[in-house]
């Protein structure tokens, strides 16, 4: 897919410049050939296996696994969670295009983000990184990775958390709107 994106982002931009009247060295365009796409490989997890996860896990792995998998929070949202944004069994998150949404909490979750954050003094950022700055992508996908490992899951895909929860919403018979 990457691939075959830049392909044609060349390709347009080869064509603009020869709209514009722009030498082009002798570029045949017809010889570019697309690769061939396969369709990607979704990863989902069940609530076993979130669970065999979940018991290699330290306080901040199980916190950032459960938002993501119990909230179906992209990792960008519960990485830059503030203080601000949690009013007790609810979450308010600026999600994808900024936009500003909410979720819940199951209890367990509640109580025990309610500890990190007596425990950790947090002030700001729930997970914080250096500088006092939000945890960067990287460290979460480092962190979060180890109990999946240690559960025998070695394909850990941190977006894939979020498609389980839907995946489980959809299972206990909710509609697709309603996940989303």
């Amino acid at each position: 897919r990457t691939v075959n994106g830049k392909l044609k982002n060349f390709i347009l931009f080869v064509r603009f410049l020869r709209d514009m009247g722009e030498p082009v060295s002798k570029v045949n365009l017809s010889l570019i050939v697309k690769d061939r796409e396969t369709e990607p490989e979704r990863v989902f997890y069940s609530r076993e296996q979130i669970d065999k996860a979940l018991s290699y896990a330290d306080r901040r792995e199980w916190l950032l696994i459960k938002l993501c998998f119990d909230c179906g929070l992209r990792i960008g949202e519960a990485r830059t969670l503030r203080l601000q944004n949690i009013r007790g069994d609810r979450l308010t998150i600026l999600g994808k295009g900024r936009k500003r949404d909410f979720v819940y909490m199951p209890p367990e979750l509640q109580i025990r983000l309610q500890d990190w954050i007596e425990r950790e003094k947090v002030t700001d950022y729930v997970f914080e990184g250096r500088n006092k700055n939000a945890l960067s992508y990287s460290c979460c996908q480092r962190k979060m990775r180890v109990p999946f490992m240690q559960a025998g899951l070695y394909d850990f895909h941190i977006h894939a958390l979020r498609h389980s929860c839907a995946s489980e919403v959809v299972n206990d018979g909710n509609r697709m709107e309603d996940a989303q």
